[in-house]
């Protein structure tokens, strides 16, 4: 991405940090933005995250998980950026694994997924096909 396209965009805006549990007995470290922000990390996990409402403390929630090579590349132009805001996230988190991590940043996503099942991580129910819609069909009227 050109020096260009950053022009007239606010600079990232660090949060802190928020430590995460994977399911497995692993803990991450997140460091939290906000959802403007682009931060440049290279091989990262991110997430865009939305608040739910509590007594005491506002939840988060894992809207989307993805990982990304260089995440100022991916985030700057990602397509579920819009649907994320549109479910309230305000915030994307960033874990970047450390040297002697045990845990890759490709294995790191697919436990958070596995773990918080984020809504925008859903995969869409592909369309039968010709020979799929046949085969329904057919057993639908094999009574």
């Amino acid at each position: 991405m050109s020096q260009l396209a950053n022009l007239g965009k606010p600079p990232d805006t660090y949060l802190g940090e928020h430590w995460v549990l994977d399911g497995f007995g692993f803990q991450y470290r997140f460091s939290r933005y906000t959802i403007e922000s682009c931060p440049s990390l290279s091989g990262a996990v991110y997430a865009f995250v939305s608040f739910r409402p509590g007594i005491l403390i506002h939840t988060p929630v894992l809207e989307y998980v993805g990982r990304a090579v260089d995440t100022h590349d991916r985030l700057s132009d990602h397509e579920r950026l819009t649907d994320a805001r549109r479910r309230g996230a305000s915030e994307v988190w960033v874990h970047r694994p450390q040297l002697g991590d045990p845990i890759s940043f490709y294995e790191a996503e697919r436990r958070m997924i596995h773990t918080y099942d984020p809504p925008m991580n859903k995969q869409k129910p592909m369309p039968l096909g010709l020979f799929g819609l046949l085969g329904s069909l057919q057993g639908q009227y094999a009574r």
